[in-house]
């Protein structure tokens, strides 16, 4: 037993997270793709209990912290990354005896996604923050890489009646940029489901991000219609995926349908997607916002000229709402001159 304890905590001190036992530091968001990057095996499992080794003291960042070191055994259902020919995987962890924020033990007795790396013949959880994931029993991923059978772990969750709203909610977030056909095709399911509003809105600002099309059109519909019962909070997290999407020139005329909305928010957020999409066809929809109420909405429509014509510097915040008029009046007989030359 010694030697299992001495074995973990050599494996844990050469641990990939700095932080991992540092009280002031909050933990790393949960990132799929880099757990099943950094791991050596990554298998659908379940934890059936954990077993005291004895103590240890691991130093870190100057400073001496007590543990316990901790051994559970994972009943192998699934590998999804890597190989092993054992049907029950012991895992060592450590629990530090002082409360440390985030730090999170695996999930025991129900079937989850354990992310795990391997020093020597000891297996660690890759992440001490983020041990495992729920997953369904029985389950078979399918899928071309690792990541993706991973992905298709979490698009079971959503879509599975068994799976509690908590853990459609976790595998939402977690499916978040993973752009890989699994979590697109579950958050996409999310949205078309029977789930209930916030968590079709939370799927779709995942897809958001990603430059979807199809949920773009979703968040036109649902903030331009005034009786969907959005939330206020529901409907930014629709606004954030649009001002940060991956727009392309497909996405042109929906964004350009939320520049005539009554919320100013919508505006500034269509203004900020047009912006990204770097498209030559954003630029007609763009000139019609010159004259809009709101400063934020004309700073980024001109920032949006700017940057797509290439025609004029792009101002910084600051310098234009110095001399707004200046701006947007040197782009509005841009615009005027080139819809007179046919251009637009």
């Amino acid at each position: 037993m010694i030697a299992i304890i001495l074995s973990l905590t050599a494996a844990l001190l050469v641990s990939s997270e700095p932080q991992a036992i540092t009280a002031q530091l909050e933990a790393p968001v949960f990132n799929l793709a880099d757990l099943v990057s950094q791991s050596d095996l990554v298998v659908l499992g379940v934890a059936t209990g954990r077993r005291e080794l004895g103590p240890a003291s691991l130093q870190r960042l100057g400073r001496t912290f007590s543990t316990r070191v901790m051994s559970t055994t994972i009943a192998v259902d699934v590998v999804v990354k890597g190989a092993t020919s054992s049907s029950n995987l012991e895992v060592g962890f450590a629990l530090p005896e002082e409360a440390v924020m985030g730090f999170a033990e695996p999930d025991y007795g129900s079937s989850s996604l354990f992310f795990l790396q391997k020093t020597g013949d000891v297996y660690r959880f890759t992440s001490v923050f983020h041990a495992s994931t729920a997953a369904i029993a029985g389950f078979r991923p399918s899928g071309s890489t690792a990541l993706d059978r991973a992905a298709n772990v979490l698009e079971e969750v959503i879509a599975s009646p068994t799976s509690s709203r908590l853990d459609k909610r976790t595998a939402i977030d977690r499916l978040h940029l993973i752009e890989t056909p699994a979590a697109i095709r579950g958050l996409n399911a999310a949205v078309r489901s029977q789930l209930d509003s916030s968590l079709r809105v939370y799927a779709a600002m995942g897809l958001l991000q990603l430059g979807d099309l199809a949920a773009l059109r979703f968040a036109q519909r649902e903030l331009l219609d005034r009786s969907s019962g959005l939330t206020d909070i529901m409907a930014e997290q629709l606004r954030y995926g649009i001002a940060n999407g991956s727009w392309r020139d497909n996405s042109v005329t929906v964004l350009a349908g939320l520049l005539a909305s009554p919320d100013v928010r919508d505006r500034r957020a269509a203004a900020e997607g047009l912006f990204r999409t770097q498209s030559a066809k954003a630029i007609a929809p763009l000139a019609t916002a010159l004259n809009d109420r709101d400063v934020d909405v004309r700073y980024e429509v001109v920032r949006a000229l700017a940057l797509i014509t290439g025609d004029q510097p792009t101002p910084t915040r600051e310098q234009f709402v110095r001399s707004p008029n200046q701006y947007t009046g040197y782009w509005t007989a841009w615009a005027s001159k080139v819809e007179r030359s046919g251009r637009f």
